[in-house]
């Protein structure tokens, strides 16, 4: 295998800890307000929407911030700093005050942090360094181990010891990846970035990329609203928590970001698996939905779509990285996040089709909802094959 930049993998490690801390409030959101200030599924899932597409349509203030004015490495190292500092708020109490404060934090820490570490990963590489694909797929596989553990720990912890303490293991792990960006900071300094591109930026190719992310993650994103809810009420989970079931997507993505990596095959066609990945799981949650469902069809549902991811989400980083101008890689990969914000206001409104009121409903309800997402998916992934969107052209 040809060498990647050790570049990479350091910010590979520090950016695992911003997902430990992002992964760790995602199993975490829509139970701690459902159960502590006793939400109702509506609410919750339109408060979990807001917050993550707060998230993610902050990046390109902060991508414009980094390339203006503090460059992105310190743009990191501030954004990671005001994430910690978010969770911590969250820790020092169970009350909507300090929820909505620590969440406010969190959203402006991340809004500096994510856009920046991704356009970093970009001036790892020359123009045209064949490593660039494989490196962003090894940079996307090793975040989820933060994922992996936040999920496993924070989520366990926060249900069975107290909402603040799953709050405070997301805030440790931020703090870690903030030691690690100082100790390691002399190879980013070392390393040369190379331009992506030149001239101005290339706005039909970036928009098919914040069209097709808009799509996938806003069905993606139910894996920590709509399933978190569905997993609790009708998963038999044995002593599996409901809020740990979401460490089944980054620990899939963990474990087959080795195997993708090596597949080479064209960008619409890598989109169209992993559109069909999606369709599969959402179809099979929406046929196997009964009042207690074998966890067997959850897993599988699970892993589908997170193969579906590697599938999707590399290749749009790469592709928003090789239309990057100089000095514009955070203002490209901020708006890149507009993407996911766009993703996360759509899966808000796919979670409303599923919140449930009335208890007898409920399987109806899931059924339906999990089969129109899955019906749709599959025909977006059929448009794809045919090259009948942009897809073809611009990614």
């Amino acid at each position: 295998m040809t060498k990647q930049p050790k570049s990479l993998y350091l910010l590979n490690f520090v950016s695992m800890w911003e997902c430990f801390s992002y992964y760790g409030m995602r199993s975490l959101l829509v139970l701690y307000m459902v159960h502590a200030f006793g939400y109702s599924d509506e609410k919750a899932f339109m408060l979990y929407a807001l917050y993550t597409t707060l998230i993610e349509f902050g990046g390109i203030f902060g991508g414009y911030v980094a390339d203006t004015y503090l460059g992105q490495r310190l743009a990191i190292f501030i954004g990671g700093s005001i994430i910690a500092f978010g969770h911590t708020i969250m820790a020092m109490g169970s009350s909507e005050s300090f929820c909505f404060i620590g969440l406010g934090t969190i959203v402006l820490g991340t809004s500096l942090f994510r856009p920046n570490c991704t356009a970093l990963v970009g001036q790892c590489y020359d123009v045209d360094d064949p490593r660039r694909d494989a490196g962003y797929t090894i940079f996307y596989t090793g975040i989820n181990i933060g994922g992996f553990l936040a999920a496993l720990s924070c989520g366990y912890v926060g249900e069975k010891y107290g909402w603040d303490y799953g709050f405070g293991l997301a805030a440790i792990g931020m703090v870690a990846g903030l030691v690690t960006l100082t100790l390691g900071r002399s190879l980013l300094v070392a390393k040369k970035a190379a331009a992506s591109a030149t001239g101005g930026i290339a706005y039909k190719p970036l928009l098919a990329c914040i069209a097709l992310l808009a799509l996938f993650y806003g069905c993606e994103e139910q894996l920590g609203s709509t399933m978190v809810l569905f997993g609790e009420r009708h998963v038999d989970r044995g002593i599996i928590p409901a809020a740990s079931l979401v460490m089944l997507n980054p620990l899939t993505i963990l474990l087959g970001g080795p195997f993708i990596k090596r597949v080479l095959l064209a960008p619409r066609i890598k989109l169209f698996i992993g559109f069909l990945l999606l369709a599969s799981a959402f179809c099979l949650l929406g046929v196997a939905t009964q009042q207690v469902v074998p966890l067997v069809y959850v897993v599988a549902a699970i892993v589908l779509i997170s193969l579906g991811e590697l599938f999707v989400g590399p290749t749009i980083l790469v592709a928003a990285s090789r239309i990057a101008p100089t000095g514009k890689s955070g203002v490209v990969m901020g708006a890149v996040s507009l993407g996911f914000s766009a993703a996360n206001i759509f899966s808000g409104l796919l979670s409303q089709m599923m919140t449930v009121q009335i208890p007898e409903e409920s399987v109806a309800i899931y059924t339906r909802g999990f089969l129109t997402i899955g019906v749709g998916a599959l025909l977006f992934s059929l448009l794809l094959l045919r090259g009948a969107t942009n897809a073809r052209a611009y990614v």
